[in-house]
């Protein structure tokens, strides 16, 4: 029986049935291929579109073929040029833009699940591979220069042989895909930070509270009590999980909803920017398009 992987597509390709969406966490809610074999390719044109922020379960591997494109990893902000790659750890809030609007600029993407090397949980491969890379905090992101070919490489090849789909592809596939995280899980060393399960409870308990009360003015401290914790705990779980402060995801999730409301009624931008949370229409314009290169009402125009 053949296995179908999903060919080049943009995430914000007009292909029924591959919308990009997001749920009330920013979380991806696309299948990234199928169950059979979880992965799939992007090949996506920064100059018409960008990856507004997001995160998923699977991990991201990719380089940069044309330009100059700024990926966001949480709190760090990377230009990569052409030639160059990144990697994105499950759970990892994250974005890409063009550097320059109107320069060319493009860059290719796997989408995988773990699952793909790891086969059972507690397997040699699962044990040796994949979890030495899924809870390593200090591996939430990593970005590779044109040198760094012993990784770029199998990710390249990777990438063409599920476009092509040839006879027996998903096998060598996931032989390239497993090179990617060997290569990852040798720079955690034999000893490497795991996440804390105690921290990620916490971290939940606070997103939980940004979610729903999003709306309002919420304080650091706010949402600090929600999980039991100080504002100085909140803001080391925060980081350490989500790779960035409880104020500016709550920034971002309010930008999100907004973009959200803008594309899908026709409430004007004030009352928009107010349900969001922001009450200053002046900054709600300013920090939208400090995110989405636009203005809210230039966001709207172009649907």
């Amino acid at each position: 029986m053949s296995v179908s992987v999903c060919s080049v597509l943009s995430r914000e390709s007009n292909i029924p049935g591959r919308p990009r969406r997001q749920d009330f966490s920013l979380r991806e809610s696309v299948v990234h291929g199928q169950a059979a074999f979880p992965a799939a390719i992007y090949q996506d044109d920064m100059k018409k579109t960008e990856v507004s922020w997001h995160w998923h379960e699977e991990l991201e591997i990719g380089w940069i073929t044309e330009g100059a494109v700024v990926v966001c990893a949480g709190s760090v902000q990377k230009v990569l040029k052409e030639g160059e790659g990144f990697f994105i750890n499950s759970g990892l809030l994250h974005s890409m833009k063009n550097i320059q609007k109107e320069s060319p600029a493009e860059l290719c993407s796997i989408v995988f699940h773990p699952s793909i090397v790891s086969g059972a949980a507690g397997s040699i491969y699962d044990q040796r591979y994949v979890q030495p890379v899924l809870q390593n905090v200090g591996l939430r992101y990593a970005f590779w220069t044109r040198e760094d070919e012993k990784i770029l490489l199998p990710i390249q090849r990777a990438w063409k042989i599920i476009r092509d789909e040839e006879e027996n592809y998903p096998i060598y596939a996931r032989g390239d895909l497993s090179l990617v995280l060997a290569e990852l899980a040798k720079q955690t060393g034999k000893a490497y930070q795991t996440v804390d399960r105690k921290q990620c409870d916490r971290v939940q308990q606070m997103l939980d509270v940004i979610h729903s009360r999003y709306e309002e003015t919420l304080s650091l401290e706010e949402i600090a009590s929600e999980a039991s914790v100080s504002v100085s705990e909140a803001l080391r779980c925060f980081h350490r999980i989500i790779g960035m402060t409880p104020g500016r995801y709550l920034k971002k999730y309010r930008l999100a909803k907004a973009a959200q409301l803008l594309k899908e009624t026709d409430l004007p931008v004030a009352e928009v920017g107010s349900r969001c949370g922001f009450q200053d229409g002046s900054y709600f314009s300013r920090s939208f398009r400090e995110i989405y290169g636009r203005t809210p009402a230039g966001y709207r125009q172009i649907g």
